[in-house]
């Protein structure tokens, strides 16, 4: 996974990854950041329905209008979505309006799985804008002791405690946007957060990374 995200790179950037961050829309706009992740769950949800069909586009740029995004942004996120290979239009064509979405196996295989994946939440979290600077210190501190440490179980442990800060952050922020779609009224496939539906398989995965690390290399 590590070497599929990072290439030959030190660290995880988009830019240069197979793999888009779905954590960060990337529009200079930090009421939007999770605009990506909103979108894919809520075309994630959609094709779980027993007689699913596409949805229109016309019908998430309402969705959107609806939380407090303009047109401009919502098309932007879908292009990237697209590009990402995490959305498809059904026509294949390019995103706009008037085609129609369906999410593909990895965009499914993103919101499912790879969120309460240990190596997909600490590659992303290296490429992901930091709006709160406390919290942003803290992950910079908790990155300055895994160089530190010498003991790899030392090194796991702390790089969990900083994968789980970046997670409870993220899953906050997105409360903001599914808390709104809630006071909306919007149709049950947008609502839920999906940071807190993969809280506790995130938890027993890292877990089980600790574990591996103990049996290999003795307790810390």
């Amino acid at each position: 996974m590590r070497a599929i995200m990072i290439g030959s790179r030190a660290v995880y950037s988009e830019e240069y990854s197979p793999i888009a961050n779905p954590f960060d829309a990337r529009l200079d706009m930090s009421s939007a950041q999770m605009l990506r992740m909103f979108l894919l769950h809520g075309l994630v949800n959609h094709a779980t329905r027993k007689h699913f069909e596409p949805v229109s586009g016309d019908s998430i740029r309402k969705v959107c209008l609806d939380i407090g995004f303009a047109p401009d942004i919502t098309l932007q996120v879908l292009q990237d979505l697209c590009k990402a290979r995490y959305v498809f239009t059904v026509s294949h064509g390019p995103a706009n309006f008037e085609a129609d979405f369906i999410p593909s196996r990895l965009g499914g295989f993103v919101i499912r799985n790879l969120t309460s994946n240990f190596v997909f939440v600490e590659n992303t979290s290296m490429d992901t804008f930091i709006e709160d600077e406390a919290l942003w210190q803290e992950l910079r501190s908790a990155t300055e002791e895994v160089f530190r440490l010498r003991k790899t179980t030392d090194k796991i442990q702390q790089r969990i405690k900083r994968v789980k800060l970046f997670f409870e952050h993220m899953a906050a922020r997105y409360s903001d946007i599914s808390d709104e779609a809630a006071r909306r009224g919007l149709a049950a496939e947008w609502l839920g957060n999906p940071l807190r539906d993969a809280e506790a398989n995130l938890s027993a995965n890292c877990d089980r990374i600790l574990q591996s690390a103990v049996r290999n290399y003795g307790e810390a």
